[in-house]
């Protein structure tokens, strides 16, 4: 399914003072983020938000037209992100995952490598996992799948989920360092609300030290980027 929503939560150990340009320009001066929690929802653009929205109203109050607040809809910075791939105006997991990890562009079906399929991307969690700082990965749906494997594999194609399993369990992420929830999804009724992917842009909620960076409208390969500049870490 396409990368949908996009939530971001950035956290200062300090009082912050943030000096940021929204949109495409994704320099950042300020005190950087000691924590970053990068939420990907797959297959959730504003549709899908307005319905959970609706949906949690209904269990809210017996008035039809109330709607819901979703924790993430009330953050105070919102943009919006593009979603293409370099070969197609409608994406798939895998390279708008490869986007979103490495804030570069690739073809559908590829994993971390480039369009010519012989260069291998580096992630920001890998660039972060370099600089010292602690990377955990947590999913409700197979960790190989393309979404999560698009954080620390690097195949060809999508489909090797062998590889991309060798790639997390002998990369250098530690053991721990990756929590695998698939029942999340079962005990909580998730499931996918449509099953073709589209080309329309995505909304993106952010909070928190440099969230200003997240406003306006931009490529969703700048999310990473910006991302990567919040937390000081260059991108290679």
């Amino acid at each position: 399914m396409i990368i949908a929503l996009i939530a971001v939560m950035l956290v200062s150990a300090f009082p912050h003072q943030q000096i940021a340009t929204a949109g495409v320009d994704n320099g950042y001066a300020g005190k950087k983020a000691k924590y970053v929690f990068f939420f990907i929802g797959d297959g959730m653009g504003m549709p899908q938000v307005n319905a959970a929205e609706i949906f949690k109203g209904t269990l809210e109050s017996e008035n039809k037209m109330h709607k819901g607040k979703l924790g993430f809809t009330v953050f105070p910075n919102q943009g919006m992100q593009t979603t293409h791939s370099n070969n197609t105006f409608i994406t798939e997991s895998a390279a708008a995952g490869t986007a979103l990890a490495t804030g570069q562009k690739t073809n559908n079906d590829i994993l971390g490598m480039d369009a010519t399929k012989t260069v291998k991307l580096k992630t920001m969690a890998e660039m972060a996992k370099e600089k010292g700082m602690k990377v955990g990965i947590v999913s409700n749906v197979s960790i190989d799948h393309a979404t999560p494997g698009a954080f620390y594999a690097h195949e060809p194609t999508r489909k090797n989920y062998y590889e991309i399993g060798l790639a997390l369990v002998y990369g250098t992420y530690e053991p721990f360092s990756v929590t695998v929830t698939h029942i999340l999804n079962q005990k909580a009724g998730i499931g996918w609300t449509t099953y073709a992917h589209t080309g329309v842009a995505i909304p993106v909620f952010a909070q928190g030290i440099g969230g200003e960076l997240f406003q306006g409208y931009y490529d969703n390969t700048d999310i990473a980027k910006k991302i990567m500049n919040i937390m000081g870490v260059k991108q290679q």
